[in-house]
């Protein structure tokens, strides 16, 4: 599977600092830039329309949290995370801290982890996604 592609556009800089727009297959959006964090693909008090509000055009959530609770099936049968979220904007995802423990181990296109925090379930995610 080959990743979508991401450029970005620098539009004023200021020494090695630099504004500019990330461009990503779902459009783009400006930097630097607030990102509310939604570790479960949902920024707490606030619904998508108050995010959307406030100008937000990208929110973070953590793969592994989503992986434990809800789960991949539920995500993707919500549509994914964007589904899950009712958010139309941009997501950056990511591992966190779920796997700073040492419990990780790369192998190739896989990952594998030997033991997650909740539960102690073991399992393989691919470098092309999570779900």
């Amino acid at each position: 599977m080959t990743a979508p592609r991401l450029t970005f556009e620098a539009t004023a800089r200021d020494g090695a600092a630099r504004c500019g727009t990330v461009t990503t297959a779902r459009g783009g959006f400006r930097t630097p830039c607030f990102m509310p964090v939604g570790t479960r693909a949902a920024v707490r008090t606030l619904s998508s329309a108050d995010l959307e509000d406030l100008g937000s055009e990208i929110i973070l959530a953590n793969t592994y949290h989503l992986m434990l609770r809800p789960g991949a099936a539920t995500v993707a049968g919500l549509g994914g995370i964007h589904g899950f979220a009712s958010w139309t904007g941009h997501v950056l995802t990511g591992l966190g801290h779920g796997f700073s423990d040492g419990h990780l181990h790369s192998h190739g296109e896989r990952i594998q982890f030997l033991r997650e925090n909740l539960n102690g379930l073991r399992g393989v995610f691919f470098r092309d996604g999570l779900f």
